[in-house]
């Protein structure tokens, strides 16, 4: 099938390991563009966290953010879809999150979503949650309270260094309050994130109703991702692909092009035209 609408995940994807775009790639984007293909940036980053390696240049039509709970058109920046917990199930979890003794952020709802409050259980010793503090300290406005919850929330961000086993019933505890998302931290490779959002987001989701939205079958699209937060992505569409500096459960059950130094994203492209 023609190819119609193609997306792509950012870091350790298209972007390269010095956080930028290589000009193959961007050639490749721009290509896109010439026979009429949307291109697409689906990415973990907040919409403010994405404007640190994207600007007006960069070759995209749409920014899906935050795991998809938000979708933007990139040329006159109209936020299109959003969505956000109640307070009442954001308050919930984060009681369960207290019960547990987990290290969390809480993120505000989007436009502002790149603010976070934040909840270290007495670990003091989790580097990965200070590090995170550290890049974004104009983003944090405290530790978690009471306020925390009043407006609801995008997102909840569980930054941990447990074991396989312990991750696995951690996403299985939350499933059924939430869309259970794991990411691989970008500060620390030791530890993972179980990221929390409401029930149904993720970057599939965001992706199909964009899809509808433009009246793009599914069959005309194709994706390209590195990390366990794609999995809904490359899930959805038949057209999958992963770099090949993903993990190898990944690498096992998608098409492997080569990685985020390579032009990865480069190859699929030239693949599907």
């Amino acid at each position: 099938m023609p190819l119609s609408l193609f997306a792509t995940d950012l870091d350790g994807t298209l972007l390269n390991s010095s956080s930028k775009i290589s000009v193959y790639n961007k050639e490749a984007l721009e290509r896109c563009a010439e026979r009429g293909i949307v291109r697409v940036v689906a990415t973990g980053r907040s919409y403010y966290s994405a404007l640190r390696v994207l600007d007006e240049q960069t070759p995209i039509d749409y920014l899906v953010f935050s795991c998809g709970a938000g979708v933007l058109r990139w040329s006159d920046r109209e936020l299109l879809y959003k969505k956000t917990f109640t307070q009442e199930v954001a308050t919930q979890i984060g009681e369960l999150l207290s019960q547990k003794k987990l290290a969390y952020m809480a993120h505000t709802p989007i436009p502002t979503n790149h603010l976070f409050w934040y909840d270290d259980a007495g670990q003091a010793n989790n580097l990965d949650l200070l590090a995170r503090i550290a890049h974004y300290d104009e983003c944090v406005l405290g530790r978690v309270c009471a306020e925390t919850f009043l407006n609801g929330l995008t997102q909840f961000l569980v930054t941990t260094s447990c074991s396989e086993t312990e991750f696995e019933q951690l996403t299985h505890y939350f499933s059924p309050y939430a869309e259970t998302v794991r990411s691989t931290s970008p500060f620390l490779a030791s530890y993972n994130w179980l990221e929390l959002f409401p029930k149904g987001v993720n970057k599939g989701t965001a992706l199909l109703w964009l899809c509808k939205e433009l009246g793009i079958a599914g069959a005309n699209v194709a994706v390209v991702g590195n990390d366990y937060n794609d999995l809904a992505m490359l899930e959805n569409f038949a057209a999958a692909y992963v770099v090949s500096n993903a993990p190898l459960p990944l690498r096992e059950r998608f098409k492997v092009v080569a990685s985020h130094d390579s032009d990865g994203v480069a190859e699929v492209i030239a693949t599907e035209l």
